[in-house]
């Protein structure tokens, strides 16, 4: 289990324009953005992996129904998946465990990021076949 510790750098545009980019940092090497644009997205850095995941409610759609939900609302279940375009390498089986557990560390850590909104994530699934024996 890595340490994290929330940090906040600035970013240049192609336009010139510089606004705050916020990540989660461990002590194993990793970085983690998470931010809102449509949806929920994570984007992890490794000495030698990066990787983009969408992040969802779980189960949305249940979830809809019985209480006004904010749409940034991820917590208490959310559902990840990754988006195979935007892997730097294809996932090994040695990645699997190492990727998860960072993925599920963070994501109970959400609330520390801007525009995150309670609940906590208590339980984390994969979409992904692969990640699917470290689900919650």
């Amino acid at each position: 289990m890595a340490n994290w510790r929330y940090e906040q750098r600035m970013q240049t545009l192609p336009s010139g324009e510089k606004f705050p980019h916020c990540l989660l940092v461990g002590d194993n090497g990793v970085e983690v953005r998470m931010d809102f644009a449509r949806h929920w997205f994570l984007e992890y850095r490794s000495a030698d992996l990066q990787a983009r995941f969408s992040v969802y409610r779980d189960p949305p759609v249940a979830l809809e129904k019985t209480t006004a939900v904010n749409e940034l609302t991820l917590g208490p279940n959310c559902v990840v998946q990754s988006e195979r375009s935007r892997l730097s390498r294809p996932l090994e089986p040695k990645d699997y465990e190492t990727l998860a557990t960072n993925v599920k560390e963070v994501l109970r850590l959400h609330l520390q990021f801007p525009a995150a909104v309670p609940p906590k994530i208590e339980r984390v699934r994969f979409w992904d076949t692969e990640l699917r024996p470290f689900d919650d």
